[in-house]
């Protein structure tokens, strides 16, 4: 059950709705008349309130009410008691979300500044391109505690030499210089512009521009406009078998060379691959409609004119209803992930539900994720997860290599991404109560592949969630690979997607909804196994794994020379993949 007396919960009536009409505030009108406040509320002094009057403004206006702030931490309301209660709640909550919910504690992490030291070192540290209290933290440098602690050493930063200083004994000064070395490592991975690799496989006598359908959108329930953007399709397409080592190549040379860079990432990092269609976005004129096939691979090679990203779903829907049928009929070339089902048909989805909040404590929006599973006719949901989306930006892309296949006109992209793992010290514990209590499944939209999560409800009471930034929800079948292809995992999905847009008063933010559309990914079992050392990286260190083909692309195989050919086995699997979603047999 969540917690009784929880105030720190967000709460904030759905029936509070802005009152557009003319007639006359209650609350006003009594504050007009000399009457007192029906209720004052004095707030912490640590806390702030962004653009108070306009607050108090519409906050007021949607409940009826009238508010007042003195400047010095205190509101008075006015109005009739049931409407300043609402008025409270949604000031309350506005306050809560546009402040940290935590305190830090000023305290020496270390070794006191004047004790006796064996050693000193110093780092000198990049701070045009990379000021140390945006990257570390501005509280003396709040990433470093942990080398101050394990290291037990006294650091600090000389800004007139740019330059980390560093007092202890030899063997912790120089262990904690390496580790703010790996600091640096970390911060240049995460500020370095993603990796873009554009391949074209097959030959063709040229390509044309097409339209390309998106998925429909719904704007605050209405439809919106048909969405269009532009593809290419290939005229005269003849398989060369002989492309696929050399993309092969390609590849697998940028991805080893990323890996080394994300070594140092502390976080969550995620590697697959999905198959879709090409959405050009920035790209020189055709002329009527077509290129031949050289200036079209001239074009792509132009880092700065040419940019293009692969749609999420498949790109067409007549062949996306087509999908889950053929993926669980491919018994020649797939098996069920889960041990304890026999026959590929009787494979059972798994669901989840991600919400992306902006908690408003300056570190970026928190991602909550929940799964089930279904047993013995009954659902069961994990505990939630907790991820960190950098602000703005969203994920941190590291790489992306798209490789278009002429024949039959669709695009696999390896994608290489990360997000931070919160600090525990810093989540707020609403966040936790909200994702544990307030993030439900509704079994039977789940059964029927709908939009299956209620994010704001428990028991059949609503507890709207303020800042909301974007829902994401998706039904998925596992399968596993057949040999030669062991080791490489499929999962087939329909996914729903939402967007919110940024408002003033929190809980209220207009929805964007998109349609459910099928999508299909292919990764290694082996990459989020060893990718999961970066989620418990200490400050400047480095995750153990290597960067090298047979951890990355692994074959099953004794055979030296083939071990070395595991991103050629890639392709194939991927190439594979491609033709049960193309319904054709082996």
């Amino acid at each position: 059950m969540p917690p009784i007396h929880n105030h720190r919960l967000p709460l904030q009536s759905k029936h509070n709705r802005p009152d557009l009409s003319a007639r006359i505030n209650d609350g006003l009108a009594a504050k007009q008349r000399g009457e007192g406040p029906i209720d004052t509320w004095r707030i912490a002094r640590n806390l702030t309130i962004k653009d108070p009057s306009q607050t108090t403004m519409v906050i007021g206006r949607a409940t009826n009410t009238h508010i007042t702030y003195d400047g010095k931490f205190e509101f008075r309301f006015w109005g009739f008691p049931d409407d300043v209660k609402r008025a409270r709640v949604d000031l309350t909550t506005n306050i809560l979300q546009d402040n940290p919910t935590f305190r830090h504690q000023q305290r020496t992490v270390g070794p006191p500044r004047d004790a006796q030291s064996e050693s000193m070192g110093s780092f000198l540290w990049p701070s045009e391109e990379f000021e140390p209290d945006k990257v570390l933290g501005q509280r003396n440098f709040e990433s470093l505690n942990q080398i101050r602690k394990e290291n037990n050493c006294f650091l600090e930063y000389d800004s007139h030499r740019s330059s980390f200083i560093v007092k202890g004994s030899i063997e912790n000064v120089q262990e904690a210089l390496l580790r703010i070395r790996g600091l640096l490592c970390k911060v240049v991975a995460q500020h370095s512009p993603v990796q873009r690799l554009y391949l074209v496989q097959n030959d063709c006598q040229e390509v044309t521009l097409t339209d390309l359908c998106l998925p429909v959108v719904y704007h605050a329930g209405a439809l919106v406009e048909p969405r269009v953007t532009k593809t290419v399709e290939s005229v005269g397409a003849t398989l060369r078998v002989e492309d696929i080592a050399l993309k092969a190549k390609h590849m697998k040379d940028l991805v080893i060379q990323t890996l080394r860079k994300v070594h140092w990432h502390q976080g969550y990092i995620d590697l697959r691959v999905h198959l879709g269609k090409l959405d050009l976005m920035t790209y020189t004129p055709f002329d009527n409609d077509s290129k031949s096939l050289d200036d079209y691979k001239q074009m792509i090679s132009d880092s700065y004119n040419f940019r293009a990203k692969v749609t999420e779903e498949l790109g067409d829907k007549v062949l996306e209803d087509s999908q889950l049928v053929r993926f669980l009929s491919a018994t020649d070339s797939l098996q069920p992930c889960d041990r304890f089902v026999r026959d590929l048909a009787d494979t059972k989805p798994e669901y989840t539900a991600s919400i992306e909040v902006d908690i408003k404590d300056g570190r970026g929006n928190v991602l909550i994720t929940k799964r089930w599973h279904e047993e013995n006719g009954s659902f069961s949901a994990s505990n939630p997860e907790f991820k960190r989306v950098v602000e703005k930006t969203g994920r941190t892309r590291f790489l992306e290599v798209y490789l278009t296949d002429t024949l039959s006109n669709l695009t696999w992209l390896l994608d290489m991404s990360g997000l931070g793992v919160p600090d525990s010290t810093h989540l707020p514990q609403w966040v936790r109560d909200h994702a544990e209590f307030y993030v439900n499944m509704n079994s039977e939209n789940a059964r029927n592949a709908k939009s299956f999560c209620d994010f704001e409800t428990f028991d059949g009471q609503p507890k709207p969630l303020a800042h909301k930034r974007a829902i994401r929800e998706k039904i998925i079948w596992k399968f596993e690979m057949k040999e030669p292809y062991s080791g490489y995992e499929v999962e087939v999905a329909k996914v729903f997607n939402k967007h919110y847009t940024a408002c003033a008063i929190g809980g209220r933010e207009p929805v964007t909804s998109f349609e459910g559309r099928w999508t299909v990914e292919v990764k290694h079992r082996q990459w989020p196994t060893l990718l999961s050392e970066n989620h418990e990286l200490r400050a400047g260190k480095g995750a153990e794994w290597k960067a090298d083909i047979q951890s990355w692309f692994p074959v099953d195989s004794k055979d030296t020379n083939e071990k070395i050919k595991g991103h050629v086995v890639l392709l194939h699997a991927l190439q594979r993949v491609q033709d049960i979603v193309l319904g054709k047999s082996l």
